[in-house]
């Protein structure tokens, strides 16, 4: 899975390697339409009101676990408008204590004065003016004026690196109160020697340290870095990729979750451009669009990106499915690598039921999707779960499915079904 994602950042870069902080800003969703700038004089550091900016493109953001703030003095909107202003005000007193270099006196004035109850009352103000719904969100961020010039704190270099530190060294590099980084180790994804390592990379929530019986190296805090000690690049490398699929390549198969990871196949970057194409720029679903998937899924991408090598097999697509709760991100099933010409083959088969006119029911069309074998496997529990995700691996995997089970399970459905 992990180098899965790496394997994904190397298409969203094409020939063009970004820098960590590029790989680590989470951004925000284009949803964020407004933007408050809490704004400070340059020179005297005074807190001079706010101003409003229109979209949210060059943000710069890492989303804090559990009730932390961003390193970079800019959060989300929240329902409770004086938290987010609470969190702000932390972040900045937060840098006004690491070492800066150039920006040292611009962040000193501004958590000298920042009120806090001073800018609540003026944002409650500014919110009245501004239209607020489910596509039109609102973000809040720390910034210095010079003029007409507003000079967010997100974008200095040092507030920047000072993200990934905090990413890296707080996040990943300790576990509970020990320390767990090491140099001149060699990473567990990239197999490079020599590298810093971390040893409490878990972005995934599938690792952890705290449950028995799950670590190989040994239940430790002391010793993570002998389970999964990964570089710097990787880490980044992988946050990346997992951004990325979580926002454009998270869909839903009958009920079950699955990432889709391509893997080019060939060192063609313009494929990877098609392919970035096909998945940032597309069209919204209709209902008959929904019906013309093999899943039922109105946002499935199947088909389209098994049509990029133009009918060559230069990619590979694996669907991990899984399981997510507040607490764990669980692996359930996973595909891998299915060639486009295996899903052409599926929906050539698709498209041959649909066109028997035995199978159409008056004037209407008859729609064949993963739906209709899904009833053949009972009831949703689990036992049915798994007995369709064995169909559908043996589907995308070229195996073949027993036709007399398929049947004798159909005819236990229906027994059930009429009692």
């Amino acid at each position: 899975m992990f180098t899965k994602l790496i394997e994904l950042n190397q298409i969203i870069e094409g020939g063009k390697t970004r820098s960590i902080v590029e790989r680590l800003n989470q951004g925000l969703p284009d949803t964020y339409k407004h933007g408050i700038a809490i704004c400070f004089d340059l020179n005297s550091g005074q807190y001079v009101g706010l101003r409003l900016v229109e979209g949210c493109q060059d943000v710069v953001y890492m989303k804090a676990s559990g009730n932390g703030f961003a390193t970079t003095a800019l959060q989300p909107l929240s329902e409770k408008s004086m938290s987010t202003v609470n969190k702000l005000k932390r972040s900045a007193d937060a840098l006004h204590l690491v070492s800066f270099f150039t920006i040292k006196k611009q962040v000193e004035n501004i958590t000298e004065h920042f009120d806090e109850t001073t800018v609540h009352e003026d944002i409650k103000k500014k919110l009245q003016d501004i239209p607020q719904s489910k596509d039109e969100r609102i973000y809040l961020f720390v910034a210095s004026v010079d003029g007409d010039k507003i000079l967010p704190l997100y974008k200095e270099m040092e507030v920047q690196e000072q993200m990934v530190k905090n990413a890296l060294h707080e996040q990943y590099g300790k576990a509970e109160k020990f320390l767990s980084i090491e140099n001149d180790r060699t990473c567990y994804l990239c197999g490079k020697a020599g590298q810093k390592v971390y040893g409490n990379f878990s972005m995934l929530k599938c690792y952890n340290l705290d449950k028995r019986g799950m670590i190989t190296g040994g239940f430790s805090y002391r010793q993570p870095l002998k389970n999964f000690p990964v570089c710097e690049e990787c880490i980044a490398a992988v946050s990346s990729g997992y951004d990325f699929a979580k926002k454009y390549l998270t869909f839903s198969m009958c009920g079950e979750r699955y990432i889709l990871l391509p893997n080019l196949q060939t060192k063609d970057e313009e494929l990877s451009d098609v392919i970035l194409e096909k998945l940032q720029d597309r069209e919204p679903a209709t209902l008959s669009s929904k019906l013309e998937k093999i899943t039922a899924a109105e946002n499935e991408i199947l088909e389209e990106l098994a049509e990029v090598g133009g009918g060559k097999d230069v990619l590979t697509l694996t669907m991990v499915f899984f399981e997510e709760s507040n607490a764990s991100w669980k692996i359930t099933a996973e595909i891998p690598e299915v060639l486009p010409s295996r899903i052409n083959l599926i929906y050539k088969a698709k498209h041959a039921v649909e066109s028997n006119r035995y199978l159409k029911m008056g004037d209407k069309n008859f729609h064949y999707t993963f739906r209709s074998l899904q009833r053949f496997t009972g009831d949703g529990g689990k036992l049915s779960r798994r007995k369709f995700m064995s169909y559908i691996d043996a589907i995308f995997s070229d195996r073949d499915l027993d036709e007399r089970v398929l049947l004798m399970q159909n005819h236990i459905v229906n027994s059930k079904e009429r009692a």
